[in-house]
C-alpha cells in the first residue's frame, strides 16, 4: 500500500514505522515466487484480489475478529491449500492513522485481535507474533530489577543503546534521512513494540 500524495507528515511517519525492516517489512514474506511476487502469510484486505469461489470456500470475512478479519481469511485460505502472493506491481493508495496516539491505539487493537485469531489458528503461530510481548516484558522486568542491581542497569542501558542504534540504522537504510523524522520514527517504532506487546497478552 502507498499513502495518498495529500497526506499529513505524521501519517507518513506512521507508514515509515510499519515498513521498517525491524517491524513488519519482510517478516511475513515466505519465499520468492516469480516476477517480483512473494509468498505471503497474511494478506492486507485494503489491497486484495481474491477469487469469489476461494473467498466463499474460506468462509469470507469473519466480523467477530475485527480488526483481524483479514488474518482469519488469510489463514482459512492457507488451510484450504491455496497460496497468498504479494506483488509490488499492484499499488493501492491507503490512508494510515497518524503518529502517535491513533497509530498506537490501532496497533494495540490489532495485537488483541491477532492473539484471538492465533488461538483459533494455532498452526500459524510463529515466534514473530510473540517478540513484541517478550521485548516489553523483559524491558519492564529489567527496569524494576535495575533499581536494586547496578549491573542490570548497565546491561539494560547497553542493550537499549544497541536497540535504538538498530532502529536508527534501519531508518537510514529505509531512506529516512531527516533528523527529526528519524527521531520520531525511532520513537514510534519503540512505542509500537510496547503497545503491540501489551495488547497481545491483554
Amino acid at each position: 500500500n502507498n499513502i495518498p500524495h495529500k497526506t499529513t507528515y505524521m501519517e507518513r511517519l506512521a507508514i515509515n514505522v510499519l515498513y521498517l525492516h525491524i517491524m513488519a517489512k519482510g517478516l511475513y514474506f515466505k519465499k520468492k515466487f516469480k516476477n517480483k511476487c512473494y509468498e505471503f502469510s497474511v494478506m492486507a484486505s485494503s489491497n486484495l484480489i481474491i477469487k469469489a469461489s476461494v473467498a466463499k470456500e474460506a468462509g469470507y470475512f469473519d466480523e467477530n475478529y475485527y480488526p483481524g478479519e483479514d488474518a482469519v481469511l488469510s489463514f482459512s485460505v492457507l488451510n484450504k491449500g491455496y497460496k497468498i502472493l504479494y506483488c509490488s506491481k499492484v499499488i493501492v493508495y491507503h490512508h494510515r492513522r497518524p503518529l502517535f496516539w491513533k497509530h498506537l491505539k490501532k496497533m494495540k487493537e490489532s495485537a488483541e485481535c491477532t492473539s484471538k485469531v492465533l488461538t483459533k489458528f494455532t498452526n500459524h503461530r510463529s515466534l514473530i507474533h510473540f517478540l513484541p510481548t517478550i521485548f516489553s516484558t523483559m524491558l519492564f522486568v529489567s527496569i524494576v530489577l535495575s533499581v536494586f542491581n547496578p549491573f542490570i542497569l548497565t546491561a539494560l542501558a547497553t542493550l537499549m543503546t544497541i536497540y535504538f542504534s538498530i532502529l536508527i540504522l534501519d531508518c537510514i537504510i529505509s531512506g529516512i534521512y531527516n533528523p527529526l523524522s528519524i527521531i520520531l520514527v525511532t520513537l514510534g517504532a519503540f512505542l509500537t513494540h510496547i503497545f503491540y506487546g501489551y495488547g497481545f497478552v491483554k
